[in-house]
């Protein structure tokens, strides 16, 4: 479905109406979540939420939010979908739009807005005690289902898991993730991907998580999974925090410290 310079790919089954819902977008107000722009729009009676794609790391300085193909964006929107399916806490997702940019393409996904909920970080940074030891928990739980189901989440970090009023959670973003069988090694670099986003908030002074905390989280997710991780992540912590340093501080030069 075209309109204009944009492509709309609906999920299955669905119909939209695509040129109320460019416009739409386009009167959205912008959201600061993350790296890239956010929005936050009304839709035939329904609140929504449209993430655009923007490349991570040093790949942001060449080619930013402009991608080859709509692939990435509408793998995300299947994976939601069959997650939520399936009774996972995800967003449904409705669509995926492509606007053309000369041979490239600019990419926004559009989802089911969580609302009355913030981000894991947030809640790490004043929860204590028993609280934060049930918010860890359920973090492992959802995690090590998720690795059942053979999902391999690549841009994992605190802010794209929120928390509902209530303790529930909802896994927001699933860039780049792929559905496969996981090996022992798969799901090693997968919870490496959540140690260096804390790292990261550490290293900033934004989050102070003791090693009860990490220890606790590891355990945990060992018991919900059956895979031992703990001898796994202690191996390659020390060298790769080294190198993750090393590449935060050239990001916070380039991009000014932006997650």
């Amino acid at each position: 479905m075209r309109t204009g310079r944009f492509s709309l790919i609906p999920a299955s089954g669905l119909f939209i109406d695509g040129a109320r819902l460019v416009a739409a977008i386009e009167d959205g107000r912008v959201e600061k979540r993350g790296r890239g722009y956010t929005k936050i729009i009304c839709f035939e009676g329904r609140k929504l939420f449209v993430r655009k794609y923007i490349h991570g790391g040093l790949l942001r300085g060449v080619l930013g939010d402009l991608f080859l193909s709509d692939r990435r964006a509408i793998t995300e929107m299947e994976i939601l979908n069959s997650l939520k399916a399936k009774g996972f806490p995800v967003p449904s997702a409705l669509c995926v739009i492509a606007q053309d940019v000369l041979c490239l393409k600019r990419l926004f996904i559009v989802q089911e807005w969580i609302g009355d909920a913030e981000d894991l970080l947030e809640c790490l940074k004043r929860s204590r005690g028993l609280g934060r030891a049930r918010l860890i928990r359920r973090v492992a739980f959802w995690l090590s289902a998720l690795a059942k189901e053979g999902v391999i989440l690549r841009d994992l970090h605190l802010r794209n898991i929120l928390v509902g009023q209530h303790g529930q959670l909802w896994f927001v973003d699933f860039d780049r993730a792929e559905t496969r069988w996981l090996s022992a090694k798969d799901v090693s670099m997968m919870l490496m991907r959540i140690e260096r986003y804390v790292d990261k908030m550490e290293w900033r002074r934004e989050l102070s998580l003791d090693a009860k905390d990490r220890v606790l989280f590891l355990r945990l997710y060992t018991r919900f999974s059956g895979h031992d991780m703990m001898e796994a992540m202690r191996r390659k912590a020390s060298l790769r925090r080294i190198l993750y340093r090393i590449g935060w501080f050239l990001e916070s030069i380039l991009y000014g410290g932006r997650a």
